[in-house]
């Protein structure tokens, strides 16, 4: 899904103050910057609709707000949603297949490109489905592929993303533009399902096809489906933004049929009036309707889904648990029940930064959120280049049972503690939970030389427990190694006469043991490679925290740029394995190379949005997936080596 535009919905925010470099600068002081007022408040009890009438009357009012908000100017006193907002245009069995996906919390699968269905693995790329034979004991063997469109005439305009099993049963996720045109929308997209049954033969049967009208749910970072308790859950913004006359619009929520070359043509209403939420929110520029959909997943492959919706401000990130899905908008945390999809909220401050910066527990949500530092003095002395912290990072723990119908809920019912002030650019870098343990990384650029300090500061709620560990270096990727531990990876760089010598640093940090300072494992001229979470792979031993972590990277051998992770994955890959020994010691054991060939014509979905390199981890034996091509790794104590021919994925 092409992001051509990617419109900050941040309604107000800070600036950090920048210091000329190479001078000495005087004493600032922000003691003097004056609060701008805060955005209004549009009140409502959470509830359905009781009549069209109470509803058009609740559009009414939004309408006229975002008429009065078009004339105000924008606040800068406050830290909006995710900077990775939509634009207005773990572990867990599933039935016999094994999970090989990195997800952030057991039970709750995310849509990713390779699933395992049986004796076969199951690859989805630039809009072919592939299966991948990997039974024991045999080398693997591509089974068959399969165009993800049922139609050629619609390879075209869509970007197929994630997928997902169930038992024998494959979904395919995807987002197509401008399915048809409406007098209220320019044109409309849809979020797109197809589902397939793979044969015991490796062999693809088609089944069913469904569009729903949506705007596009790209993020860089987070995913759109999960499967929760054996159902389909699916998040889907809209825009309800009339860019014609400023109004607030909404004329139902559609399924949409195929009617052959290519046209489509609405069929049932997928939403109306009577499933969209009356809800509290901040008077704001532009209004999307948030949309949860719970989708039952028979054998038949057909998705029958209830959904509900509710209007909100456009920035947004969610985090979905095995019993809720949270959405964070400015002022407020809302909740959706996935019982019977009630929604309730809680007031809420600050900005996060990522999915991972949510974490439920059976009693709280506890949420890492960047706040605005109003006041701020400095004096940056003889600093070459200075910025000025202009946030505070909190961790803040909502009880679950405050959640409400009203969200007035006092700040004095959430239990907070700072973890830091400042970060390079507004808060932390990366943050992560591994159990109840935070670690979360703060970069400035204070050291006076080319490579940034960062620290990383583990901490827990409801803990005076604090711990910081320096470096230098810009963290890429934290990652829970069981409940207590973190894998994190550094971009390294040395400068040195007209050299620069970049390696990818790797690290593991026991957040109870803060005196233990492991040394950094540096891999000098690679970098990391893909930066979604889906990317990297921990296979625990069984026994504490040993393992064998699948990480991809990129080499200057292969001339591939460093210096910055990949954040979409388009070229050719390498994935390197490490192990960590019972005694907690990182080790490198080798690295597989792609050999890129000449890629095949691409008929659809032909950029890798959702990177293109995992390593896999299934059963007893590892394999790397890297583009177009899948190869078997055998892992031994001390190094790694490539075991039997490699699959290139090919129609």
């Amino acid at each position: 899904m092409v992001q051509l535009t990617k419109l900050s919905v941040a309604t107000s925010v800070l600036s950090l103050l920048l210091i000329a470099c190479g001078r000495k600068p005087a004493a600032v002081s922000l003691d003097a910057v004056p609060a701008a007022p805060a955005p209004k408040i549009i009140n409502e009890k959470i509830r359905l609709s009781s009549s069209e009438n109470e509803f058009n009357q609740f559009i009414k009012r939004l309408t006229d707000h975002l008429n009065e908000s078009q004339n105000q100017v924008k606040s800068q006193s406050t830290i909006a949603s995710s900077p990775d907002s939509a634009s207005p245009s773990g572990s867990g069995k599933n039935g016999n297949n094994e999970t090989i996906t990195n997800n952030q919390e057991q039970g709750v699968d995310e849509g990713d490109i390779i699933k395992n269905v049986g004796d076969h693995l199951v690859i989805l790329r630039r809009g072919e489905l592939y299966s991948v034979l990997a039974q024991n004991g045999a080398a693997s063997a591509l089974s068959a592929s399969v165009p993800v469109p049922v139609d050629p005439a619609l390879a075209r305009g869509v970007w197929y993303d994630e997928m997902l099993v169930k038992g024998r049963n494959v979904y395919v996720i995807g987002y197509r533009y401008a399915t048809l045109d409406d007098e209220n929308y320019s044109s409309i997209g849809a979020t797109e399902i197809n589902s397939f049954r793979l044969e015991e033969s490796g062999q693809f049967k088609r089944l069913t096809q469904t569009f729903i009208e949506s705007s596009d749910y790209y993020s860089s970072k987070n995913y759109a489906s999960r499967i929760v308790n054996g159902k389909l859950a699916l998040y889907m913004p809209r825009s309800a933004f009339n860019y014609r006359d400023n109004s607030f619009v909404f004329s139902g929520t559609y399924t949409l049929e195929y009617a052959g070359s290519g046209k489509f043509r609405r069929n049932a209403l997928f939403t109306g009036w009577k499933d969209v939420y009356l809800a509290p929110t901040l008077q704001s520029k532009y209004y999307a309707l948030h949309t949860l959909a719970l989708c039952e997943l028979p054998d038949s492959g057909s998705i029958e889904c209830t959904a509900r919706s509710f209007v909100g401000s456009f920035g947004r990130e969610y985090y979905i648990s095995s019993d809720s899905v949270f959405l964070w908008l400015e002022g407020f945390v809302f909740k959706w029940d996935m019982k019977d999809l009630k929604l309730s909220a809680h007031s809420a401050q600050g900005t996060v930064l990522n999915q991972f910066s949510f974490r439920q527990d059976k009693t709280h949500l506890h949420v890492v959120a960047s706040m605005p530092l109003i006041t701020i003095n400095d004096t940056a002395g003889d600093v070459g280049c200075r910025r000025l912290p202009s946030v505070r990072t909190v961790l803040s723990s909502y009880p679950l049972s405050a959640f409400d119908d009203k969200a007035m809920q006092p700040n004095d019912g959430v239990a907070s503690k700072d973890v830091f002030e400042g970060g390079y650019p507004s808060g932390p870098d990366q943050n992560r939970f591994a159990g109840d343990w935070l670690f979360a990384t703060r970069r400035s650029y204070n050291s006076g030389i080319g490579t940034p300090a960062t620290e990383i500061v583990v901490t827990k709620p409801f803990s005076d427990f604090r711990s910081v560990h320096n470096f230098h270096g810009s963290v890429t990727r934290i990652e829970p190694v069981g409940t207590k531990s973190a894998f994190v990876v550094a971009l390294r760089s040395n400068q040195a006469e007209n050299e620069r010598t970049v390696s990818a640093g790797l690290k593991l940090v026991d957040a109870e043991r803060p005196d233990w300072n492991a040394e950094w494992l540096d891999l000098a001229g690679y970098s990391e490679k893909e930066s979604r979470s889906h990317g990297f792979f921990f296979k625990p031993d069984g026994n504490g925290i040993s393992g064998i972590i699948g990480l991809p990277v990129l080499s200057a051998a292969t001339g591939s740029p460093l210096g910055m992770v990949n954040f979409f994955g388009s070229g050719s890959s390498n994935i390197a394995y490490f192990r960590i020994s019972d005694a907690a010691q990182l080790s490198h054991l080798g690295t597989i190379s792609s050999r890129p060939e000449q890629e095949q014509q691409c008929n659809s979905s032909c950029y890798d949005w959702y990177g293109n390199t995992r390593p896999v981890f299934l059963r007893d034996r590892a394999f790397a997936l890297m583009g177009r091509e899948f190869q078997e790794v055998l892992i031994g104590q001390s190094s790694v080596t490539e075991q039997h021919d490699r699959v290139i994925l090919k129609r």
